[in-house]
């Protein structure tokens, strides 16, 4: 009898800026343990008896320990004026050539889904792009268990994939009460968690490249439809792998 070993698929990413990849690399999900989890007895008494805790649940542990996580690269600063309804925003690597940003899609793409006198849309423009050669996907969604229950904001959750796109943008909601005059979301900060919709092993590799590497990565796949790109794309035989 002969076993035929599964291909390890290789979730590739890249980054033109060294200082990213050296603070804030892209890494397995159990590189982010949650501090309280970390600090959590197993056990604890009742009455007579041992009795777990969320720290011995094997769905949070399964969850904590899958996939991968994209930690937030650059402090990143919200300011609202509420009475002048005007939102601000700034990364803390502004001042860099590459600074990274964030943008907010037109009302109309979200209004149904949140009221815009309540929430407000935005996305950061992340500077890492993601490549397979295989065309599996990824549920993305925040990292529920590193963040506070009382957050003003939530990513929006998908299922992506990285064979026919190669972008990560964060699109996040934002509480206009909750967040009230504003809020600062550190560096280091779990910010998406990834988890691969395949049975096989997934490995990530990062990896440093130049401005012109980069954008030849983002242009192998160019918007050239104004509705429905990324579904034509992926149906158009010349662009099957």
């Amino acid at each position: 009898m002969f076993w035929i070993k599964d291909k390890t698929i290789v979730l590739d990413s890249f980054v033109t800026e060294e200082w990213i990849l050296n603070y804030n690399p892209i890494q397995k999900a159990s590189k982010f343990i949650p501090q309280w989890s970390k600090e959590q007895d197993n056990y604890f008494k009742n009455g007579f008896k041992d009795m777990e805790t969320m720290k011995q649940c094997p769905a949070i542990l399964d969850l904590l320990n899958t996939g991968f996580v994209i930690p937030l690269w650059s402090d990143f600063l919200v300011n609202i004026d509420q009475e002048q309804k005007q939102i601000n925003w700034e990364f803390a690597d502004k001042i860099d050539i590459n600074a990274t940003t964030a943008q907010s899609h037109p009302v109309e793409q979200w209004k149904d889904y949140a009221n815009p006198d309540k929430y407000f849309q935005l996305k950061l423009i992340n500077p890492w792009l993601f490549s397979t050669k295989e065309d599996i996907k990824f549920h993305w969604s925040s990292s529920y268990f590193n963040n506070e229950l009382s957050l003003p904001y939530s990513i929006m959750s998908a299922i992506v994939d990285f064979k026919y796109q190669s972008g990560t943008h964060v699109n996040m909601i934002i509480d206009l009460n909750r967040a009230k005059e504003g809020f600062k979301i550190d560096a280091t900060k779990p910010l998406v968690h990834l988890i691969p919709l395949t049975e096989k092993k997934v490995i990530v590799k990062n990896h440093i490249v130049s401005n012109q590497e980069y954008r030849n990565i983002q242009n192998k796949y160019k918007k050239v439809f104004f509705t429905n790109n990324y579904k034509k794309i992926k149906k158009c035989p010349f662009h099957k792998g």
